[in-house]
């Protein structure tokens, strides 16, 4: 399915791009717990584990989030490299203005506007090696989840799966008429 590009509203931000990066790390963490979970499958998508279908359904759609991280850091990636290089750009003019200027007051102008540029343009490159690394790792994630598939068929989550719980639940039990109604009169004096 091929994606409309959708015109962005606000502009990027600096702030927005590092809270993506902490929310696509907990994506990926949450990726890794559910690859760990999965059974072992056969070719014809046989397990000896009853729930082995919902969780692979659980990893693709875990695995569908993930790819949605992948264009999404793209995009950021790419603003992150437009912003650098305009950064460089004007400081490049801050430095050759600079170099011109002949009273203290435009000197000490510039200079704290070089600083200011600078810093920004520092936590640009980091933001940028952070989104590489962030990258990298999800790509390894999805290598080999694409070594784990169920089967040919894409597995079929049940709406009301759940883990089996270590705790009984009466209500969920078989049990007796009789028996289910000595329980329900509750403990005896």
């Amino acid at each position: 399915m091929i994606k409309k590009k959708v015109k962005r509203i606000k502009p990027i931000t600096m702030a927005e791009v590092e809270a993506f990066l902490q929310i696509a790390s907990v994506i990926l963490k949450e990726f890794i717990q559910i690859m760990k979970q999965l059974p072992k499958v056969d070719k014809n998508g046989r397990s000896n584990s009853p729930f082995a279908e919902e969780l692979y359904a659980k990893k693709e759609k875990a695995q569908r989030k993930l790819e949605e991280c992948i264009e999404k850091l793209e995009e950021y990636r790419q603003w992150v490299e437009e912003q650098i290089k305009c950064c460089q750009r004007n400081l490049d003019a801050i430095s050759a203005g600079k170099a011109r200027l002949r009273t203290e007051g435009a000197i000490t102008r510039f200079s704290a506007a070089d600083a200011k540029l600078v810093a920004i343009y520092k936590r640009l490159v980091k933001l940028q090696d952070n989104i590489k690394a962030l990258f990298e790792e999800i790509k390894k994630a999805l290598s080999e989840a694409a070594k784990q598939q169920f089967s040919d068929n894409t597995p079929q989550m049940n709406s009301d799966f759940q883990l089996p719980s270590t705790q009984m639940n009466h209500s969920t039990l078989q049990l007796d008429p009789e028996l289910q109604q000595l329980i329900s009169m509750g403990p005896i004096d």
